[in-house]
């Protein structure tokens, strides 16, 4: 991974970049941990590096060796979470190095659709004159493909009318799990109205059971009071 390229601060950011799909939230935190030890730490060296000269090995056998930047030899998840981490702090780091990793990307042979439209991004948040769109022409071709066998393109309403019928659609869903909730609340409240009305009937038949036993308890006491007397 050519990390002896690196000084020891920027290397624990290329770690950090290497931690998988949350790499680019490593770094970051990698970042404001070397900022609050050292408050006068920059990204200009790091990414420096990331734009010196390396020789490049040939796609295929048989061709020549190329020179190209170091961050083309990084893996395409590393070259993302590097992107991504610049979005996030981009605003803290001056304008010039980072157009310098920007137009080193753009020149990647292996950049992938995704890199182009954060570069993109990134030009025209630091403010750079590019009018081109986030999305390459093969996936404007297939956006347009997608719209004209939804709702046709030549449809009074076009996509409203697609989102309506959707929207409507959510709509009867949510009357129908609404019902349903309804009919399962009721159901509950008449389980509870029944199991009160046989708790009743078993207080009911408690409290007359209770007062027959203490009737035949007087009874007994005064059979057995008579009989003494006697």
């Amino acid at each position: 991974m050519f990390l002896g390229r690196f000084d020891g601060q920027s290397k624990l950011l290329v770690r950090a970049l290497l931690c998988g799909s949350s790499g680019a939230h490593r770094a970051l935190e990698v970042f404001h941990r070397q900022q609050r030890a050292n408050p006068d730490m920059s990204l200009s060296n790091f990414i420096e590096t990331l734009c010196q000269d390396e020789v490049c090995g040939p796609d295929r056998t048989g061709q020549p060796l190329t020179v190209g930047p170091l961050v083309w030899l990084f893996t395409a998840l590393l070259k993302k979470n590097l992107l991504s981490f610049i979005n996030l702090v981009y605003l803290s780091l001056p304008c010039p190095p980072i157009l310098h990793l920007l137009k080193c990307l753009c020149q990647d042979p292996h950049r992938t659709p995704w890199m182009t439209a954060m570069i993109r991004q990134l030009e025209r948040n630091l403010e750079v004159h590019n009018e081109e769109p986030l999305y390459t022409p093969h996936c404007g071709h297939r956006l347009k493909e997608l719209s004209q066998r939804l709702v046709g393109s030549d449809e009074t309403g076009g996509w409203a009318k697609c989102f309506s019928r959707q929207t409507s659609e959510c709509e009867r869903a949510s009357g129908s799990s609404e019902l349903g909730t309804q009919r399962k609340r009721k159901g509950i409240f008449l389980a509870l109205d029944s199991d009160g009305e046989d708790t009743g009937q078993e207080s009911k038949r408690i409290k007359v059971e209770v007062c027959g036993s203490e009737s035949l308890d007087d009874e007994e006491k005064s059979a057995t009071t008579e009989l003494s007397d006697d």
